[in-house]
């Protein structure tokens, strides 16, 4: 069960929406840190908008946290075209969290991504991936930002 007094001591994948747009957020990042994968918490965001994103999440990663000063990485994933996928891809980057799989290695077919998801859910199969090709690990890209400074 869910409860926001240990949150920092257990694995934590949510898709969140944050002011008008939809991100990923996590403190399970085994592929950046082996031994200590609950150690950090990392924002997946199709846009790369830290300046306009973090300053919504930061009351609700304190309250996860039960600290004041906090890191975040925001590491580089597939960016977005349009307006209109972010939920689609923050579903995405979570199930791959889910499946240990790092996101940053993710290349989205977003054109495709709708029309899987509606298929997925009319047949019950909520556990196939999004269409994608895989990339090079971008994960060394990360930028990891204060939260206090927002």
């Amino acid at each position: 069960m869910w409860n926001p007094e240990t949150i920092h001591n257990e694995t934590f994948v949510q898709v969140l929406h944050v002011y008008d747009h939809w991100i990923c957020i996590t403190n399970y990042n085994s592929w950046l840190y082996p031994e200590n994968p609950l150690g950090i918490w990392s924002v997946y965001d199709s846009l790369q908008n830290p300046a306009k994103y973090l300053p919504y999440l930061k009351p609700l990663i304190h309250k996860f946290t039960n600290k004041k000063n906090v890191d975040v990485l925001y590491p580089v994933v597939y960016k977005q075209r349009g307006y209109s996928d972010c939920g689609l891809l923050a579903l995405g980057y979570a199930h791959a969290i889910c499946k240990e799989i790092n996101p940053t290695t993710i290349v989205f077919n977003q054109v495709k991504m709708r029309a899987h998801f509606n298929e997925c859910l009319s047949q019950n199969k909520l556990f196939d991936m999004f269409p994608c090709n895989f990339q090079l690990d971008n994960s060394q890209n990360a930028v990891r930002y204060d939260l206090a400074k927002f």
